[in-house]
């Protein structure tokens, strides 16, 4: 909203305009910043950004960040009627998402024992793939015998390099699948996309694969079956709160719920760090 704008920056020549100062004014409410030359303003972020790459000193006390510039997503199947068809795009990163970021998607089968699914990796903004572009493909084998609707997690890290790492598995099968492709990554030797890939891992935030965590949360669930009933309703409000914060990507908000559960815990008398049989009411 135009209440959430703080400052409007010139860019470019034609700003200059009379006509462009009046839009800004009428649609922000805010006289635009032209404190920089609206025709060099854009060189010199470019020159801010090749001095970061380049770990110049002069820009040591400077964060810049950089945005996903296409939606990246896989192809998917969808229940029509009667009829199962494919060709929709799902998104997994959403164009203007902060990067390097990473992100996961649930996903299932579609037939019973179902034994391969096929990943098809795309870029673009049209609900249907054949209006995209292809990036790539990874197939995921070996999923176990079952009814459809068998959950398969796809997980997709991106960096501001333009590398995209791909990752699929089944959590009933245990063995990853894996892809990096590198088609945006222009300009980069084989040793600093590894670097690259290495530094990556870093981003990836996924607290529900923590056993640590797995710990606390069975922890938690014995004890609602015990605690008094007058605890158990702001008890298990925790519990639901801690288990979303555990499958999201959002570090600030599972810290958060981690603390409030643990909070919890101890106000009713027990100790958090230690999750065991021996720490029973």
């Amino acid at each position: 909203e135009p209440s959430k704008i703080d400052e409007v920056i010139l860019v470019g020549g034609a700003t200059r305009m009379q006509c462009m100062h009046e839009f800004i004014v009428n649609r922000f409410k805010l006289e635009p910043s032209m404190k920089f030359n609206p025709d060099e303003v854009v060189a010199l972020g470019a020159a801010v950004q090749a001095a970061l790459i380049e770990n110049d000193q002069a820009v040591d006390d400077m964060v810049m960040t950089d945005v996903c510039p296409h939606t990246l997503g896989v192809e998917i199947a969808k229940s029509l009627g009667n009829q199962i068809r494919g060709g929709y795009f799902q998104p997994i990163i959403h164009r203007n998402t902060t990067i390097p970021c990473s992100r996961e998607e649930y996903f299932s089968t579609v037939t019973a024992n179902q034994y391969e699914v096929r990943l098809k990796i795309y870029q673009g903004e049209s609900r249907k793939v054949q209006e995209n572009h292809l990036l790539g493909e990874l197939t995921v084998e070996g999923i176990p015998p079952g009814p459809e609707g068998t959950e398969i997690i796809v997980r997709f890290t991106y960096d501001t390099n333009g590398i995209l790492e791909v990752e699929a598995f089944v959590p009933s099968g245990g063995k990853k699948f894996r892809t990096v492709l590198t088609q945006n990554a222009t300009g980069l030797t084989q040793a600093e996309i590894d670097a690259a890939i290495r530094q990556m891992q870093g981003v990836k935030f996924y607290p529900r694969e923590d056993l640590e965590n797995q710990r606390l949360l069975r922890f938690c669930e014995r004890l609602v079956t015990e605690i008094p009933p007058y605890h158990r309703e702001s008890f298990e409000l925790a519990i639901d709160q801690f288990e979303r914060a555990m499958a999201s990507n959002d570090r600030e908000y599972f810290e958060h719920a981690k603390s409030g559960l643990q909070q919890l815990l101890s106000a009713m008398g027990f100790n958090p760090d230690t999750q065991d049989e021996d720490n029973k009411p």
